[in-house]
């Protein structure tokens, strides 16, 4: 585990965005779902308490996200800690932007907070890039139309 323990807010952005895929958000699914209490989502949810390796793991299974990377993402363990190289399905540039930020002298939770934006920026493109998808497929699908 890192010096500085577990990045509260990094988890926390982790379980928003699983809650995101939940109708509702809703919580309480999303707690049955990992096994715990409603009130250490909310916990989780504030900042308040630190996540256990297990609940890391669980929500890996459940929501199907690499366990390694949540590991590394939340601060358990770094990538030389594990021996594991930056995940190879991101762009090539974003690959070399997290290299030359995990070979930095930053320190560790800075780090972390970089390779954060950098992946929530990483998604925000993919999202960005369905919506126009799915507008080029409304505007096809009206001239294809028979009038």
């Amino acid at each position: 585990m890192r010096r500085g323990g577990v990045d509260r807010a990094a988890w926390a952005g982790i379980v928003n965005a699983a809650l995101d895929t939940i109708p509702r958000r809703n919580k309480a699914q999303f707690a049955r779902d990992v096994g715990v209490d409603i009130k250490t989502v909310r916990r989780w949810l504030e900042q308040e308490v630190d996540v256990s390796e297990e609940s890391v793991r669980e929500v890996a299974r459940v929501f199907d996200l690499n366990t390694t990377q949540l590991l590394i993402d939340v601060g358990f363990y770094s990538h030389d800690d594990l021996g594991v190289a930056v995940p190879s399905d991101l762009p090539a540039e974003d690959e070399e932007s997290i290299r030359m930020i995990m070979a930095s002298d930053l320190p560790e939770d800075v780090k972390s907070d970089l390779v954060g934006e950098i992946r929530r920026l990483q998604q925000q493109h993919v999202d960005e890039r369905a919506s126009f998808a799915e507008r080029l497929l409304a505007m096809a699908r009206r001239v294809a139309r028979p009038t």
